[in-house]
């Protein structure tokens, strides 16, 4: 649908990498104008579900991150 009607922009997202790989509190920062773009970046945090796990060296259990997407049309 976004990409019909040509919409482009950047989405800031926050969530938590658990120490097991999961994913959680995922939500927007900075939306990117479009309701489309955003939940579009909520979503393919949701598809993912999980990472590899934080390795028991780096010593947290808990990894907060925020990452721009960049929806871009080519």
């Amino acid at each position: 649908q976004a990409q019909r009607r040509n919409l482009e922009g950047v989405v800031t997202v926050s969530f938590v990498i658990l120490a097991d790989g999961r994913i959680r509190n995922v939500r927007i920062d900075k939306g990117s104008g479009h309701g489309s773009l955003d939940q579009a970046a909520i979503e393919t945090l949701k598809r993912l579900a999980v990472f590899k796990p934080i390795p028991h060296e780096i010593g947290k259990t808990r990894w907060p991150l925020r990452v721009p997407i960049r929806f871009a049309l080519k």
